[in-house]
């Protein structure tokens, strides 16, 4: 009967935790060997934050979403307003992997990731 059922967003608190456990190591503050820092946060609904402040020149700031291993998104740098290119993000090992893909038409992502590692 239609009253058995679970109030609908009972289900969807569910997802959501599954969701939050998946993406639960790749937030924090990631470092990588050029002495580059950014920040992984939760976003709304299932989006990642990515922002990366390197002021005064730029703050980068992306809201990656899912897209099969990755998690996806164009960049804005805040300082200036402007799209800066595509960003790609995947865990691997201890490690987050980032690749770029400039903000041209038909640009292919970089092939070499940059990999970060969690600041302590």
């Amino acid at each position: 009967a239609m009253g058995d059922r679970p109030p609908r967003h009972e289900s969807e608190e569910a997802v959501d935790r599954t969701w939050t456990l998946q993406v639960h190591d790749l937030l924090g503050e990631w470092e990588t060997d050029a002495g580059g820092r950014y920040t992984i946060s939760l976003g709304p609904g299932k989006t990642l934050n990515y922002a990366e402040e390197d002021l005064p020149w730029s703050h980068l700031t992306a809201e990656l979403v899912q897209q099969g291993e990755f998690f996806e998104a164009p960049v804005t740098n805040m300082v200036d307003d402007q799209f800066v290119g595509h960003l790609r993000i995947r865990r691997e090992g201890d490690a987050i992997m980032t690749w770029f893909r400039a903000p041209v038409a038909n640009a292919e992502w970089f092939s070499t990731g940059v990999p970060a590692i969690r600041c302590e």
